[in-house]
């Protein structure tokens, strides 16, 4: 797990490492900003929400939703709030563990219609293994990143989540 909280001196994890794991809600309800906090609070080890990060993991934070510019603003809003920029330490070990990719109003499915990965997924999976050890991908919004029939056809998506697997 990439997160955990102690209960009853136990410890519970959360979102576990190498298994896809989806924020879904409503528009306009700060799933970006959610998503963001958590590659955040990943790549520096810090907390995220109420959950403590079990160690700093090489992260990738793909926003198809912003371009660059938009994304560092976000970004830099988030550590402020966050308090990453109140420790040197803390916020080199998030900057050599961070890749954040805006990539607004590019479509980048990673699997056709046909269930084929596609060149965008290609790129995604040579970065993995050239990068090694990534502990968290996110991929925001999920809508962007789908063939055209995922979202309304059960065996598109389960080829889609299995895709994912893969990575």
């Amino acid at each position: 797990y990439l997160f955990y909280e102690t209960i009853l001196g136990k410890q519970i994890g959360i979102m576990p490492k190498g298994e896809p794991c989806m924020i879904a809600a409503p528009g306009g309800t700060g799933k970006s900003f959610l998503a963001l906090s958590c590659a955040i609070a990943a790549a520096s080890g810090t907390n995220w929400l109420h959950y403590h990060a079990k160690k700093s993991v090489k992260t990738i934070f793909i926003g198809a939703e912003d371009n660059q510019n938009t994304l560092g603003n976000r970004f830099y809003r988030l550590l402020r709030g966050m308090k990453i920029n109140t420790s040197l330490e803390i916020f080199e070990t998030m900057k050599s563990n961070l890749a954040l990719w805006g990539k607004k109003g590019e479509r980048l499915p990673l699997i056709d219609e046909k269930g084929q990965a596609t060149r965008a997924f290609e790129d995604l999976k040579y970065r993995i293994e050239r990068e090694g050890n990534i502990g968290l991908i996110v991929l925001d919004p999920a809508r962007s990143f789908m063939a055209r029939d995922t979202e309304v056809d059960n065996g598109a998506a389960s080829e889609w989540k299995d895709l994912i697997c893969a990575l």
